[in-house]
């Protein structure tokens, strides 16, 4: 094997750019990409070559997919029209969205889950100062 490694590209249909974020044991992917209409952002899970489209609900300002678990549960952020990015959890086909609970927080950002669904991530308070977080089931 060469030290360089194996590199391969992951370009969801219809993508102007892409990026992945984490790949879990079973070799799914979980990434965003920037579409060719409205330049949005969606997020995506690229399992046994089969890309799906991840768009939280009512985001109208684009998804980002941060991270996935062996049960391929999907977290990550949305923006909406209304007010700050909220943190999402996709698990088993349904979207939960949750905020960190204080008040005047200007996003939530789930970046990691693991198997038994507790997820890490990130907030930024009031003031803009940026903390980390654990969210429990």
């Amino acid at each position: 094997m060469s030290k360089k490694g194996v590199f391969t590209i992951f370009d969801p249909p219809g993508a102007t750019s892409s990026s992945t974020s984490t790949v879990n044991p079973s070799g799914a992917v979980v990434g965003s990409y920037t579409d060719t209409v409205g330049e949005l952002f969606h997020g995506y899970l690229l399992k046994n070559g089969t890309y799906t489209t991840i768009d939280f609900p009512g985001a109208t300002n684009g998804t980002f997919a941060d991270g996935g678990n062996p049960e391929n549960d999907v977290i990550g952020v949305y923006f909406d029209a209304v007010g700050p990015g909220h943190g999402f959890l996709l698990s088993q086909g349904t979207y939960t969205s949750f905020d960190y609970p204080e008040a005047g927080v200007q996003l939530t950002e789930a970046t990691g889950i693991n198997p038994g669904g507790v997820i890490v991530g990130l907030f930024v308070d009031s003031a803009g100062v940026s903390h980390g977080f654990i969210r429990t089931p």
